[in-house]
């Protein structure tokens, strides 16, 4: 599935934002798949969104829109990032209990799920 360019653009700017709260959280930005940006090495069959040492661990977090929340590539990413780490998922609070629920049917475990937006 083609994602639009106004969703891309959204989801470029929650990983900004999220990496800017990771950082007034005291984590260290160890990569994000942004341009300028140490890129993540692949977990799995994927690439994470962004990758940090946060309270002592490697954190893989992937970021979704509600657009892309319930696409196969989303659920194999999650399935691999969260057998190899630490799974933080940000996502728009509009659209939370929908991850909440995918993730929960899927069987993935996310350590901690971060909302964008009020």
């Amino acid at each position: 599935m083609r994602v639009s360019e106004s969703d891309r653009q959204l989801h470029d700017r929650m990983v900004l934002l999220q990496m800017q709260m990771y950082e007034k959280e005291g984590a260290r930005i160890v990569a994000a798949d942004l341009p300028g940006w140490q890129p993540p090495p692949k977990v799995g069959r994927h690439v994470p969104d962004i990758m940090v040492e946060y309270l002592g661990r490697v954190v893989y977090n992937e970021v979704e829109t509600c657009e892309t929340i319930n696409l196969p590539e989303t659920r194999e990413q999650l399935e691999d990032f969260s057998k190899w780490g630490t799974l933080h998922m940000t996502v728009p609070a509009t659209c939370l209990e929908t991850a909440r629920r995918f993730t929960s049917q899927w069987g993935v475990k996310v350590d901690a799920f971060w909302q964008y937006g009020g």
